[in-house]
């Protein structure tokens, strides 16, 4: 599979974060999409916050939930995904998947707008900012 495939998605993460480490950078459940269907990827990071696909595995599904016997993850609908992108779960609902610092700079801080009253949440919010850069 080469680094450029269009068709990746980041459709859950790994973790089951609790509300004290939000927001973070989390390991992306990444899919491959084709005619409606997923197929789970697996990847390795070999340098801070850059995916190298290694390979698809697993047969076609209709939903991201069937790609594991358990459902373990939390998924979410699934955003498009490129190698370079930073997956930062931003509470245990909302996920940011993008490339652009500028624009994950603006979301965390949107986030930190609407969290204002909870000074650790602050804190850590400046902390992911720092590692985005």
């Amino acid at each position: 599979m080469g680094q450029h495939k269009t068709n990746l998605y980041a459709v859950g993460v790994y973790e089951t974060p609790q509300q004290e480490i939000l927001p973070t950078h989390v390991s992306p459940i990444l899919a491959e999409k084709k005619h409606g269907k997923f197929r789970r990827i697996i990847y390795v990071i070999k340098i801070p916050y850059e995916i190298f696909v290694i390979e698809a595995i697993g047969k076609w599904v209709d939903s991201v939930e069937e790609m594991f016997p358990v459902k373990s993850y939390i998924f979410f609908a699934p955003k498009p995904f490129r190698h370079n992108s930073q997956v930062i779960l931003i509470s245990k609902s909302k996920i940011i998947v993008e490339k652009s610092k500028i624009l994950l700079l603006i979301y965390l801080t949107i986030s930190m707008l609407n969290n204002i009253r909870d000074m650790n949440y602050m804190k850590r919010s400046l902390r992911t900012i720092i590692n985005v850069f």
